[in-house]
């Protein structure tokens, strides 16, 4: 028997800690993420309130409530608890806290977007949230999943150009929710993430806001495009990391402060979702194109192609996921960040930028992937290097091949020395296409090589009959201490 979301179907799917309902009902105030036999409860208009009060009284929402956010409204600067959801049913509408302390019960966010409908240009600020038996922020979105549009033979493989949100075979525009802006909001130990943005949102803003005590920070689903995080604290969280960029792309997460031992940021691509499901999230792209700038890390790692070799299961059909994941993060740039107490920046995917960070006390950064060949791009350059911290380099025995035409240059210690012997003489980046060798590699044919090469440690290169380096004059071929060359009858040649 096959489902399809055209009624309300209530499908809880557990993932990685997530209980994710596939609920398409009315939206309006009363839509549910569930169908709990919730006591009978009242959905206030704040339009109303706001008319008849002119804020809204904490005195309404002693028990649980819902406030329908259908109108700008204050919450009183007289003080008082609120146990109310405020549920974001309007467009073109605001919220001021006052400084004002939400503690909903009942299973409840503090913040609740429909499911299945978007909405648009809202404000929260000066809030809050405490204590919440749900999310913080709930900005969950789901679109069907028996939609045409959402099947593709290529999916693995589309940008954000391709994929053009609005669906030209679909019932419904595919964009989520977007121009939201979260500022100014503390959310101390929600029962989930502190703030959850769902699938295909845009230009969401969460601007200096704390988030302690939470199961995970904050969680961008798949689609997610152009989200801002900027002066942000996480701290003490309880399961995973303070936030994750899961198949979303075009994201700026700058001037925040991570402590916490369960992870910074992790960029990855969610395989852990089957397509014959009813509503599964579908993924069409990686986490790619995101920037992570002038952030503090204390302890908290950040991975780029987080779930890279993992040994996964139940994947979705057109994924690689047995036995080891491919992962997608791709074109992400790194710069500006300080990592302290041996908070780590683990890159195991294509195409990276990484410069004018910092690391200290034996924080290190990690680079290659470790279960798949094929070749890494990036730029690794002015970073400086602080006590025992250092390069680490993957050791890729599992294949044969591990060219990187990776740049590693000024890469440094305080006294100016190198960091791997890899840090260059010059201020000035070398010609590019530069390859650095880290695991084993055999060559049958002949090689034109426009930049320098080195056989780093755990490498070794083999130049078997007949083939041929042609090297550039003013070109080296270095094999560093613990690396290897072998060459049977063949050759290196400088032109």
């Amino acid at each position: 028997m096959k489902l399809l979301c055209r009624k309300i179907i209530v499908l809880t799917i557990i993932i990685y800690g997530f209980s994710i309902s596939c609920v398409w009902a009315a939206t309006n105030c009363r839509e549910r993420s569930d169908l709990r036999k919730d006591p009978e409860w009242s959905c206030k208009s704040a339009k109303n309130l706001m008319k008849e009060y002119g804020y809204i009284p904490a005195e309404l929402f002693k028990t649980w409530g819902a406030l329908e956010l259908d109108a700008d409204a204050v919450l009183s600067d007289k003080g008082g608890v609120y146990n109310m959801t405020v549920y974001l049913t309007h467009d073109n509408v605001s919220l001021d806290g006052k400084g004002q302390t939400l503690t909903p019960t009942n299973n409840h966010s503090g913040i609740r977007a429909p499911h299945s409908k978007s909405v648009s240009n809202i404000s929260i600020k000066n809030l809050k949230i405490v204590n919440s038996t749900s999310y913080g922020i709930n900005l969950k979105r789901f679109f069907r999943a028996d939609e045409p549009c959402l099947v593709s033979e290529s999916s693995d493989e589309l940008t954000v150009t391709d994929w053009q949100w609005q669906g030209n075979n679909c019932a419904e525009a595919f964009l989520g929710h977007n121009n939201i802006v979260i500022d100014n909001v503390d959310i101390q130990n929600p029962k989930q993430s502190g703030i959850y943005v769902g699938q295909n949102s845009e230009y969401i803003k969460i601007l200096n806001t704390t988030i302690n005590g939470a199961y995970l920070g904050i969680y961008l689903e798949s689609g997610t495009l152009k989200t801002l995080i900027s002066g942000c604290d996480f701290t003490n969280l309880k399961n995973r990391e303070a936030i994750s960029i899961d198949a979303s792309q075009y994201n700026i997460v700058e001037y925040s402060y991570f402590n916490t031992a369960k992870g910074g940021i992790n960029l990855y691509k969610n395989a852990g979702e089957r397509n014959d499901q009813v509503c599964p999230v579908l993924r069409p792209f990686g986490s790619d194109h995101n920037i992570i700038r002038y952030n503090n890390f204390y302890h908290a790692d950040v991975n780029v192609a987080w779930r890279e070799g993992k040994s996964l299961t139940n994947c979705s059909e057109w994924l690689e996921c047995s036995p080891n994941f491919r992962d997608r993060a791709d074109n992400n740039v790194i710069y500006g960040n300080e990592f302290h107490y041996g908070a780590q920046l683990d890159i195991h995917d294509n195409t990276y930028t990484v410069l004018d960070n910092i690391f200290y006390d034996g924080s290190e950064l990690e680079l290659g992937a470790k279960h798949h060949d094929y070749n890494m791009h990036g730029v690794v350059a002015d970073n400086v290097f602080h006590s025992n911290s250092r390069i680490k380099y993957n050791n890729n025995n599992h294949f044969n091949s591990s060219w990187w035409p990776v740049e590693i240059y000024n890469n440094v210690r305080p006294d100016g020395t190198c960091v791997n012997s890899q840090c260059g003489k010059n201020a000035n980046p070398p010609e590019r296409h530069n390859w650095f060798l880290s695991g084993k590699a055999v060559l049958n044919k002949s090689l034109n090589a426009t930049g320098n090469i080195s056989v780093i440690a755990g490498g070794s290169l083999t130049i078997n009959d007949g083939a041929v380096i042609n090297l550039k004059s003013g070109k080296s071929l270095v094999v560093d201490p613990g690396g290897s060359l072998h060459i049977t009858n063949g050759r290196i040649r400088v032109n």
